[in-house]
Order: C-alpha cells, then sequence, then structure tokens
C-alpha cells in the first residue's frame, strides 16, 4: 500500500501544479485576446479572428507536457505492478 501511496502522491500533485499552470495561461490568452481586439476599430471587432488556445504557443506547451505527464504516469504503473503482485503473494503467505 505504501508504494501505491507513495506513487499516487507525486502524481496528483504534478496533476494539481498543471491544473493550475493551464487555468493561469488560458487566463492570460484570453486577456491577451481582450487587449488585442481594443487595437481594432468597434465595427471590425467581430470579423477579427484569433487562433483557438490549444494551437497558440502556451497551448500547445501544455499539451506535450501534459502528454509527458499521462507517459510518466503510464510507465510508472506499468514498472511498478510487477512489484505490487509480488509483495501482495508475499504478505498472503
Amino acid at each position: 500500500m505504501n508504494a501505491k501511496r507513495y506513487l499516487a502522491i507525486p502524481f496528483f500533485i504534478t496533476v494539481a501544479i498543471y491544473s493550475l499552470v493551464l487555468y493561469q495561461n488560458m487566463q492570460a490568452y484570453e486577456e491577451w485576446k481582450t487587449a488585442e481586439l481594443e487595437k481594432y476599430p468597434p465595427e471590425t471587432r467581430p470579423y477579427v479572428d484569433f487562433y483557438p488556445y490549444m494551437s497558440s504557443q502556451p497551448g500547445q506547451l501544455m499539451i506535450i507536457s501534459g502528454l509527458i505527464i499521462l507517459l510518466g504516469w503510464l510507465i510508472a504503473i506499468i514498472l511498478l505492478e510487477p512489484a505490487l503482485s509480488k509483495r501482495k503473494q508475499i504478505s498472503q503467505k
């Protein structure tokens, strides 16, 4: 049980930090869009188009870091599972 806890706690902390950074990045992007939109005349503002957040550079970095977190979690589960099952078998004997 301790091995699972030692694996889960850093994962949850990483995911929480990732979520907060993603939220802050999206808020900053929305603020930037609003400020950028103010540069255009009011009659043309409905026609100004911006890329979605996920196609911007910070959005792409967040996608890549999210995939790295997921890959790390999957690798840790795959590598740790044999050790956990052996520990269960030893404790049941």
